[in-house]
């Protein structure tokens, strides 16, 4: 019997054992003989930098195999990593042996997106090194695994691999996974999808015959192409594709045997571009992506793809590289043509009518008007029975009928339809008296021309202009003779005008030809007529109308003007060795280079040698060039200089005893113009002087003329250098607001000033720069931190924000004003004299009749920011009110909704204990907070890219304090849009208008416990606490003169607000939060207002004394009366002590905290005004003053609304810098006030109001006063903490002390569960095994 036992009892812990190792064991230990498939696998160190660890290859899989079994067969088994123990993941990877390389290449946008600036030189270092695993160089990295593009939500011993996968493993260095793209939280970056590309590398890589294709160039370029690509991460997938379709096509083109270009040479004028194309041998072996194109002169041709560009006259050669094969094209660029070419006619009539035996006269137009292009004209007719055209265009009636008169210029053609009809037409042109003296003056015309023997071409222009100006009604009245004369006058007037014009073309040309014959050069005398004999020619050259004679006679003058002139292009172009030629056109002959050597004298030498741009400086060529234009010449003694403005010319000039550097020898020619250094490099950073050994000269590019010098020295001078920044930004919101200003590029590369470089900031105090170019941002605002070297300068704009949104000017930013929560002011405010009136009044931001009041409206940038209950957020003109811009909020906003300004984002409260972020420039929604329940009548307070609010869900409920990160850093707690606590607090009570101070790093905030609350702001932790044992719905006021805290309690709360008697205190603290001692003090009735302290006097409204909250109470016109003790008060005691001084009647109850402004301080006895809101019916403001030592009470009624304006209200004023007042009321309209002389307006009847503050249900109107909130439960049950799976960090956490009963009680039912589980298998396995154990022997 007691073996019986002991084999129970072993039978029993054996299968304990198995129990327990069942839980622990999740990878399979036993293998198929035979792989069940192949995966692609790599191992990735990317984000250092350091590419592979592993490179891409197949390998094996197995039955029963997990990513566990594959990275151990990968790496070679578990003594080349390491593992973590306990880990939730299963299997999880924390190092790998002799993974890193020890030399960090970091990506930049990694650099950039790490919260606290990851690089080369500022990171965490590697406590693993060699090896590489989590926490290397940075808290947040490891390693990561990847399969088919996907990060499994899961650890690598669960994973079980499948044949064809794509298995990744990769160090993550920053985010978690998110410099890799992991996208857990939804704001990782985008990474292109590199499995097909990391497949093909490891077919390739697997390949017995791999280095005989890696011998093949084309090839091996393409695969270091591919490797390059796959291993940058900012890549997007076209480039990723592109590498592998690349690789892919050079494989396949293992058989190419060489290329060529479809031209070996090529024409192109200037400005025009060409396209070359590689053929390949034999033609399926293609592989564009790897040709590389260059060009020997990128000044004359550049290349792009196979496009030519020609950019300057000359000749170039294109070469097409593709691994170990190269093609060439030479490519010659000619100058700009001058040609115009012809692009379409058109005729004077597209249709005439004409009785028959009438003519008239056709004429061509041409477009372009100048055209260069040949203008002989072809007439026909399409029925020349009809009507019949001569070879000018004159059209003749023949018979009755249409027909159509076709004019062609080369390609082009022109229609005109003509009807011939009887002699006596149906419908006769109208004939006027005009028509009429028209033909009689052009006949008159011809006539004086025929008797004029020497007539000049603007008479017989006058002539022809005005035939040819003949209608076809007024043609129709010439008779054929007429006709004929009119032709002859003209043709005979252009004869005598040729005979003249060659009698002066004949002597110039001879003169300057006999010149040239000799070889001189013309005299100014010469070439001037020269130019007046050609104008005279080119102005009837445009007559094409000439007798066959004539035009004998023309041509020869014209052949013999050109030979002249010809010549003289070439010899004007030059003078003394010294060439000017146009870069895109040939000067014309009529512009003469006229060049002079200059002495260089001792002070220009000392000048050079004084030069620390130089280094021995020599002049080796200067001349004084100018350019002189005799075609805008009035006379051959006064020629002008020629018009150089948006033309670029071509000089070259002798170099004197010049010697280029030897090889070894360093040289640098510099050009200067008039004195003043031009540089190293042209616009396309070629040589701007270039030196011809062959022909002794100097070449370089200009735009203007006077004095060339050209400077050689020794020294590499700097040209140029490009900075890694010219603009940059700086988040104060990230750990380390620094970068690196470095220089990417000198140019030339050898340059040897590049230890002369140094760093400036335009303003230290806001971004400064060390020698090293490491810049650190300071506070908000703009320097610019400038490079130089030698005189160049480079400059980078440095922006300092807190976060990337744009940052406005913000006078008033949140409900009173700062974070003090005094709203006091230094604005000009109307004081004694003068009451308030509408500057103007918005009533289309409340529609519906809805009561509201939904919080102060922001002053921004000049505009007001407002939320209301049409459930928008508005950006009005601070002028006008006229609405700007607006944006729909995502839920609805209730009875008050107190929005706040911070770092170029407003943040609006909403319903349900939401709110939302806007952009404040473009009011794009950019995120929403989670949903903590319950109503969102608590302001907003922001502070260093947090924000702190709560919520109420009924006097005797929890409500929750919350912390939300609002900066880059805060995306780790954000989930499509909704964006989790940094921390709260769930305190009991709730928080009800009671905003929070910020004093050092604590954020203090009281609420419906009586309990104020001092928290570290960035943490939640509890710094202390101080029980009032009173209700605080007043905003915690803070004090930096007396570093005390003021605030108002009362003896409880109903959903109207504060009852019993009301408390102002003052609790002092220290700068990090600490409590030091309290003072209390009564005030005459219950307050739910801010305190307000200036100048030792402490400030605070109070409601109506014995007030039950009730309507009744409020239905009142607002009437000062110091003798009234039940109106609501304004309390003025000392800031010390809180002893009373005095209090003074305001007419009413007020919920509104004071406005004060200081502008009127330097009075003498510092006075100071007050502006406060009265909850009457009539909702007045009353202005309070006061003054050091003042015990009296002077308050007056400045403002009422319109009568139909007239409502309840709730709200504090606020103002702008220009010292407009901003109200609203229960309507929910908003009003601009400023000062006026008028009386202020009677009170409107009761009747009529909304009279909705009690927080009644909405009625059929759709009134409602408030939010409805949800019950505690439900509050409670909505705000759930996010499961934490192991992947990251949880989104947020309470600062709370203790679990809720609910969570206890569900972590013990999993726990007596699993306990049932294990006792229920245990039991199975102890019945099965009890027969054979008590079997005997």
């Amino acid at each position: 019997m007691e073996n019986i036992k002991r084999n129970i009892f072993k039978a029993f812990t054996i299968g304990c054992i198995v129990l327990i190792l069942s839980c622990f064991v999740n990878t399979a230990t036993v293998k198929a003989d035979a792989p069940v498939g192949t995966v692609t696998v790599s191992v990735e160190r990317f984000t250092l930098g350091q590419g592979y660890f592993i490179e891409p290859e197949e390998v094996p899989i197995y039955a029963g195999d997990t990513g566990a079994d594959l990275l151990d067969r990968v790496l070679g088994g578990p003594d080349a990593y390491e593992t973590k123990e306990n880990s939730s993941y299963g299997f999880y990877l924390a190092v790998i042996k002799n993974a890193d390389a020890g030399v960090l290449d970091i990506p930049m946008y990694i650099q950039e997106m790490s919260g606290y600036r990851v690089t080369n030189e500022q990171n965490d270092g590697n406590k693993h090194y060699p090896g590489l695993g989590e926490f290397s160089y940075s808290e947040k990295s490891g390693w990561m695994y990847m399969v088919n593009n996907t990060f499994p939500q899961q650890g690598m011993g669960y994973y079980i691999p499948k044949d064809g996968d794509v298995v990744r493993y990769q160090f993550t260095l920053w985010g978690t996974g998110k410099d890799v793209g992991d996208k857990y939280d939804g704001s990782g970056i985008f990474i292109a999808n590199r499995d097909a590309l990391t497949k093909y590398i490891a077919e390739f890589n697997g390949r017995a015959d791999k280095d005989v294709l890696l011998s093949i160039q084309h090839i091996q370029d393409a695969y270091d192409n591919a490797m390059k690509i796959i291993q940058d991460l900012t890549l997007d997938q076209s480039s990723v594709d592109s590498a592998l379709a690349y690789l892919k096509t050079a494989v396949d083109a293992r058989n190419l045997q060489g290329i060529r270009l479809n031209q070996e040479k090529m024409n192109l004028q200037y400005e025009t571009e060409g396209e070359l194309q590689v053929i390949y041998d034999p033609e399926d072996c293609r592989v564009e992506q790897g040709v590389v194109w260059s060009s020997s002169d990128e000044s004359i041709v550049y290349v792009d793809g196979g496009i030519v560009y020609a950019t300057g006259v000359g000749t170039a050669t294109i070469t097409a590289t593709l691994g170990d094969f190269t093609a060439s094209c030479e490519v010659t660029v000619s100058e700009e043509s001058a040609e115009k070419p012809l692009q379409s006619i058109s005729l004077n009539q597209s249709e005439v009518s004409l009785g028959k035996g009438k003519t008239t006269a056709l004429k061509v137009s041409y477009s372009p008007a100048d055209t260069t292009d040949d203008k002989t004209v072809t007439w026909r007719s399409d029925n020349e029975q009809v009507a019949a055209v001569d070879g000018n265009g004159r059209i003749t009636a023949v018979a009755k009928g249409e027909a159509v008169i076709m004019a062609q210029v080369g390609s082009f053609t022109a229609d005109c339809r003509v009807t011939v009809t009887e002699d006596d037409p149906v419908d006769p042109p109208d004939i006027t008296d005009e028509d009429i003296a028209a033909v009689k003056e052009v006949v008159r015309l011809a006539a004086i021309l025929n008797t004029n023997a020497s007539p000049s071409l603007d008479e017989v222009k006058v002539v022809e202009n005005a035939y040819n100006n003949l209608t076809s009604a007024q043609q129709s009245l010439l008779t054929p003779e007429q006709d004929a004369n009119i032709q002859v006058a003209i043709n005979s007037g252009y004869s005598k005008v040729l005979s003249r014009v060659v009698a002066i073309c004949e002597p110039a040309t001879d003169t300057v030809q006999a010149v040239i014959d000799s070889g001189g050069k013309p005299d100014d005398q010469s070439l001037f007529d020269l130019v007046q004999a050609e104008k005279a020619l080119n102005a009837i050259g445009d007559y094409d109308g000439f007798l066959t004679k004539d035009q004998e006679i023309y041509d020869q003058a014209e052949k013999k003007m050109k030979k002249v002139t010809g010549a003289l292009t070439v010899i004007n172009a030059s003078d003394n060795g010294v060439t000017v030629k146009g870069r895109s056109l040939t000067l014309p002959w009529t512009v003469q280079v006229v060049a002079q050597a200059v002495e260089v004298t001792a002070e220009q030498r000392a000048a050079l040698k004084a030069d620390a741009q130089y280094l021995d400086p020599a002049v080796e060529s200067q001349y004084e060039i100018r350019l002189r234009d005799f075609a805008a010449a009035e006379s051959a003694d006064a020629i002008p200089e020629y018009d150089t403005q948006g033309k670029s010319f071509k000089i070259t000039m002798p170099s004197g005893g010049y010697t280029a550097p030897g090889l070894g020898e360093h040289g640098q020619l510099t050009l200067l113009h008039n004195g003043e250094r031009v540089g190293f490099v042209d616009e396309k950073g070629n040589a701007l002087v270039t030196y011809d050994a062959q022909n002794k000269r100097f070449s370089f590019s200009t735009d203007a003329f006077s004095t060339f010098t050209v400077v050689s020295d020794s020294r590499i001078a700097i040209e140029s250098f490009i900075l890694s920044d010219t603009e940059k930004t700086l988040l104060l919101d990230i750990a380390n607001p620094s970068f690196e200003l470095s220089v990417l590029s000198f140019k030339p590369y050898d340059t040897t000033d590049k230890n002369r470089l140094t760093y400036t900031s335009s303003d230290p105090s806001v971004a400064s720069v060390d020698d090293k170019g490491i810049v650190t941002g300071h506070v908000k605002g703009t320097a610019v931190i400038t490079a130089e070297v030698c005189g160049i300068k480079n400059q980078c704009t440095v922006t300092v924000k807190m976060n990337r949104y744009v940052d406005f000017e913000s006078y008033w930013p949140t409900f009173r004003k700062n974070n003090s929560n005094m709203a006091i002011v230094d604005a000009s405010l109307p004081n004694a004299g003068n009451n308030l009136t509408e500057k103007w009044i918005n009533s289309d931001i409340n529609t519906g009749g809805k009561q509201m009041t939904a919080g102060t409206p922001l002053v921004v940038d000049n505009y007001i920011f407002v939320a209301t209950q049409n459930n928008k957020l508005y950006k009005l003109d601070k002028n006008t009110g006229a609405i700007v811009k607006e944006a729909k909020l995502a839920k609805e906003v209730g009875f008050f909704s107190y929005a706040t300004y911070g770092d170029g984002m407003i943040f609006v409260p909403e319903e349900k204990g939401t709110i939302e972020a806007f952009n404040a420039d473009t009011l794009d929604s950019l995120w929403r907070t989670e949903s903590f329940g319950g109503q969102s009548n608590c302001q907003v307070t922001y502070a260093d890219g947090f924000i702190y609010s709560g919520t109420w869900s009924g006097s005797t409920n929890k409500g929750t304090f919350f912390c939300i990160d609002t900066t880059s850093n805060g995306e780790i707690y954000q989930i499509n849009g909704i964006r989790r606590a940094r921390w709260v607090s769930d305190d009991d009570g709730g928080y009800y208008w009671s905003g929070a101070t910020v004093v050092g790093d604590a954020v203090i905030f009281g609420g419906d416990s009586g309990v104020v609350q001092s928290r570290n702001k960035s943490t939640g932790a509890l710094i202390d606490r101080y029980a009032t044992g009173g209700v605080i719905r007043s905003c915690i006021a803070y004090d930096a003169g007396t570093s005390a805290l003021y605030f108002t309690a009362g003896g409880g709360a109903t959903a109207n607000g504060i009852t019993g008697g009301g408390k102002v205190f003052k609790l002092g603290v220290t700068s990090d939060g600490h409590y030091t001692g309290a003072k209390v003090a009564e005030l005459p009735a219950a307050s739910t207002t801010s305190p307000v302290v200036y100048n030792g006097r402490v400030y605070v409204t109070t409601q109506k004394a014995n007030g039950s909250g009730h309507e009744e109470d409020y239905n009142k016109a607002t009437v000062i009366d110091q003798g009234n003790t039940e109106n609501g008060k304004l309390a003025v005691l000392d800031a010390g002590s809180l002893s009373m001084i005095y209090q003074t009647d305001i007419g009413g109850p007020s919920k509104a905290s004071p406005l004060l402004t200081t502008a009127y301080t330097a009075d003498g006895q510092q006075t100071v005004y007050l502006y406060i809101t009265v909850n009457n019916h009539d909702g007045a403001i009353v202005r309070v003053k006061d003054w050091a030592g003042n015990t009296t009470p002077q308050a007056e009624v400045i403002y009422r609304a319109p009568g139909d304006e007239q409502e309840y209200t709730t709200t504090s004023l606020n103002c702008d810098a220009d010292g407009t007042i901003y109200y609203r009321n229960d309507r929910g309209h908003l009003m601009a006030l400023t000062g006026t002389s008028e009386p202020v307006r009677e009170a409107a009847p009761v009747e009529g109001r909304l009279g909705m503050q009690k927080g009644s249900k909405a009625g059929s109107d759709g009134m409602t006063a408030r939010a409805s909130g949800k019950t505690a439960s439900k509050a409670e049950d909505e705000f759930k903490p996010w499961d934490f799976d192991g992947a990251m960090l949880p989104y947020s956490r309470s600062v709370s002390k203790t679990p809720s009963g609910k969570e206890q009680l569900k972590k013990a039912a999993v726990v007596l569960g699993c306990t049932a589980a294990a006792m229920a298998a245990l039991y199975i396995t102890g019945c099965a095994l009890w027969p054979k154990l008590v079997k005997k022997p």
